[in-house]
This record gives structure tokens, sequence and C-alpha cells, in this order.
């Protein structure tokens, strides 16, 4: 083995700059298994997310929750203010982009596996201040316990995020990287539907059960971080930053199996080759992502991909459920549509898992948002006209909007978001786009309720409006700036950024010729 210090001159073995086949991520799985199991076990975190997400949107629609956190109207029914709305509806993000900020400095200072399994713990633990917020004694306090819980539980999974992204992302070969990645979404959304069951399930339950058990699912989810913990290894890349050679080597052993002198000489390359950039990990700071022309450029790029989700919708989308029944649906046929735009949406996601492998990012990221704004711009336009018929085409609207989405942009967003940064950075770059992701979902969720709830705008379907211009420019952004980076390795795709000739794909295509014929 060629261990630093053991005098064994082997040949390292390199990652091939053969752009991705369908049979080359195969090929890679069936030679990585142990890689391919650790990292989808990582990125099953996501479940855990997608739950809360949906969770939050949608347990305002249960009678027995508005009861107890509501306010009657003028009409004798409860409801929800919009400013509790507004509040839970920003608490996660906030809390997650607090979590992601201090998760990118943990993951440096002590590592990827202790930064994951800490957060699991906290996570783990704000659950229970939202079960018990129920017994505060009057309604506001309620709602500030309620708070609470969520911002502390988005801490614990804003630190859960980017240091799953951070792992998975630096010790994956090419073929394998932009794929488990891409897996973020659709297991976001099995999460999802899995709350949205548990929620609907709970329509009917007129006392505090039918949203104390939604609330409790949550610890089960909870246990897929603590068993990623207990048996996944440190970062061998973390542990050669570190100079822990034998720690690494250990490491790679049990990531890599019999493929163990491979993946540590690809790892220890990888590192090699950023070694003139490279600074200790401890003195890295955010602000070293935009020191360098490239890096700048690198950092706007994830930025700009962890936004993605906000433009095409996804803030909303998770609150659909209760969107429809301001419209004039009743609860059960609005968590039926909800329930139906998951699926749609997690059997789009995993086509999409197949497409990574085939087509370039770049196609997928740029037609998906146009297809989007043009439906967004439809469920605008019907929602002028606020007949029976028309809620129904913004519910079947809303599907489609997130069936397109998981079919590219949603995934592809989670594959550019990895790829882009520089592995010397990554933590931190990691930590800026999950902080970018929970700011821009926390801002979007804040204002939300106030444009569709009946006590503010009460926009209705005509929020379509709003999303068909963010999906433009979306969609015009990914066209003008966003690279195509399929089949590249980390290495090439520092190169392609140090000779800034990232602009297109076919720019990036030369690039390659002109790397293969040197």
């Amino acid at each position: 083995m060629n261990w630093p210090g053991t005098g064994d001159e082997e040949s390292v073995v390199y990652e091939s700059s053969t752009p991705v086949t369908e049979q080359a991520l195969w090929k890679s799985v069936k030679q990585n298994p142990r890689l391919a199991i650790c990292s989808f076990s990582l990125a099953a975190s996501a479940l855990l997310y997608g739950y809360e997400v949906v969770f939050v949107g949608s347990v305002a629609a249960l009678p027995a929750f508005k009861q107890e956190f509501g306010k009657k109207d003028d009409n004798g029914d409860y409801i929800v203010p919009s400013v509790w709305l507004s509040l839970w509806a920003v608490s996660g993000p906030l809390g997650t982009a607090v979590g992601s900020l201090l998760g990118g400095w943990a993951q440096d200072r002590f590592g990827r596996r202790l930064t994951f399994g800490v957060a699991s713990i906290w996570q783990a633990a704000s659950i229970t201040i939202c079960f018990l917020a129920d017994e505060a004694g009057s309604t506001s306090s309620r709602g500030g316990a309620y708070f609470g819980g969520k911002l502390a539980q988005g801490i614990g999974m804003g630190g859960i995020l980017s240091a799953m992204q951070t792992y998975v992302s630096e010790i994956l070969p090419t073929p394998l990287r932009g794929p488990i990645l891409s897996l973020g979404a659709p297991l976001f959304l099995l999460g999802q539907f899995v709350g949205s069951l548990v929620i609907k399930a709970g329509v009917d339950l007129p006392n505090r059960n039918s949203y104390r058990v939604p609330i409790a699912v949550q610890w089960v989810l909870s246990i897929i971080p603590f068993l990623v913990t207990a048996f996944l290894p440190e970062s061998p890349v973390w542990l050669m930053r570190k100079s822990k050679w034998e720690a690494a080597k250990s490491a790679c052993r049990r990531l890599g199996g019999e493929q163990s002198t491979r993946l540590y000489n690809r790892l220890q390359d990888e590192s090699t080759q950023r070694e003139r950039y490279r600074m200790a990990a401890n003195d890295i700071s955010y602000w070293d992502l935009f020191r360098k022309r490239s890096d700048a450029k690198r950092s706007a790029i994830i930025v700009f991909a962890n936004l993605i989700p906000e433009f095409f919708g996804l803030p909303l989308l998770g609150h659909s459920s209760y969107l429809l029944e301001v419209i004039g649906m009743d609860a059960h046929k609005a968590t039926t549509y909800f329930i139906g735009g998951v699926v749609a949406a997690i059997i789009t996601n995993f086509v999409a898992f197949w497409l990574l492998s085939r087509v370039g990012r770049r196609p997928l990221l740029v037609y998906s948002m146009f297809v989007i704004t043009i439906l967004w711009a439809t469920v605008g336009i019907v929602g002028c006209f606020g007949s029976a018929g028309g809620n129904i085409y913004t519910a079947v609207g809303l599907i489609l909007v997130i069936a397109t989405a998981g079919l590219g942009a949603w995934p592809v967003s989670y594959a550019i978001s990895g790829e882009t940064s520089t592995l010397h950075l990554r933590a931190k770059s990691q930590g800026l786009g999950w902080f970018v992701n929970s700011a821009g979902s926390a801002v979007f969720s804040a204002f939300l309720p106030y444009l569709y709830n009946s006590d503010a705008a009460n926009l209705g379907g005509k929020i379509g409006f709003i999303f068909c211009g963010l999906s433009g420019l979306a969609c015009l952004v990914s066209w003008l700036y966003v690279p195509e980076m399929k089949g590249l390795t980390v290495t090439e795709v520092d190169e392609m950024f140090e000779s800034d000739l990232s602009q297109g794909s076919k720019m990036r295509s030369k690039w390659i010729l002109l790397a293969h014929e040197a």
C-alpha cells in the first residue's frame, strides 16, 4: 500500500477525465460499494429535513392545532394569524442558516463526523420543546415556545446538512459525486411524503394527538443520523489535512474495503494538487471564499445554486396544502393534492438521477426553469378568476411545478453546489451554501403568509406571477453564468476555473480537448 512513509512505490490510480456515462456510473457503484452505501446513508438525512419542512407548512391546517395555537376569525372559525405563520415558517430556515455557518467552522476544527454527530443530538433534543409547546399557559406563549423549538431544531439541521454534503462531495469519485449529491432532493421529497401522510391521518382527530403524533415521528426519523454517526469513520480527507495518516488509512479501509489503496491514493492526489493553495485548515475563514477571483466566482455559483429552490417556489410548495385551503378547498382534498405533488416529484427526481449520468447539469437546469416559468404564469392567470375550476387548476399547476423542478432544477442544484467548490475551501463553501439556502428560505417564508393568507394580501393563486418572474430570472442567470461540470474530476474543475473557461458547455468541451492533447 502507498501510505505516507511506507516507502511503497505502488503507482497511484487517478480519476479519469472521461465523461460520466450510465455504464461508468454503475461500474463505479460496483467498484465502490461501501463508499456508495455510506454516502447514501449520509444523504438519507434529507428525509428528516423534508419531513420538517412539510410539517411546518402543513400542521397549521390541522383543526386541533388551530384551536391550540390560533384564534377565531369574524366567522367564528379558527385560523392561525399570519404573524405566527410567518415566524414559524422562518424559524427553521433561520436556525438552519446559523447551524450551517457553525457547521462549516466546526467541520474544519473538529472534523466532519463529530460535527454531524453533535448536530444530530442537538436536533433530536430540540424536538422536545416543540412537543411540549402546547403546555404553555397562553396562546402567545405557546406560539413563542413552538418558535423557539423550531429555531433550535433548525440549528441542528444546518449542522447535519452542511457536514453531510461536505463529507459526500470530498470522498466520492467523479461518476458517483453528482448522482449521489442529487439524491438529496428525492430523499427530501420522500420525507415530505411521509410527513404529508402522517398529517393527513391526523386531520379528523379532535385532540392534541393530531399534531403531537407527527411531532413525535421526528424522533423516529432522527435515528438515521444517529446510526450513521455510530458506523461512519471520520473523513479521510480531513484526517489527511491534520496529518493523521494512520487514521486516514484506517478510514479508507472502512470506506473502501478492497479498494482502500485506490481510494487513499485518489484522495491524497486530490489534496496534493491543491497544496499550492492550501493554508492550515483552522486558519481558513469565510473571507477566503472571495479572496481570489476564481474562488469568488465559484462561491457566487454556489450561492446561486442554493437559491434555486427559492426561485422555483419550494417555500410556497411546502405550504401548498394550507394555500389550497385559503383559496377554498377542504382540508382532505388539499392534503390529497399535496401528496400527489410529492409523489410526482419523487418519481421525477429518481428519473433525474438517471438523467444526471447521461445529460449535463446545465441543460437540465436551464430547460426545467424555463418550463417552470411558463407554469407559474398560467397559475397566476387562472388565479385572477377565483373559480372552483381555477382552484383545481392551481392545485394541478403546483403539482406540475414541483414535478418539473424534480426532473431538473432541484436535484441539479445539489450537484452544482457540491461540485463547484474547491477542496481546501469545501467545508466553508458548503457552510455558506446552506446558510444562503436557509437565509433565502427564511426571507421567503417570512413574507409568503402575508401574501396568500386571508387576513393579509390574500393573493391566492395570483402569487404565481411573483414566482413566474423569479423563475424567469433564475433561468436567465443559469444560461449566462452556470458552467457545465459533468464528467470533470475535482482537479479539472479547479483548472477550469483557474483558466477562466467556465462559460457554457462548448468552452468546457474545448478545455477538456486541450487537456487531453497536452
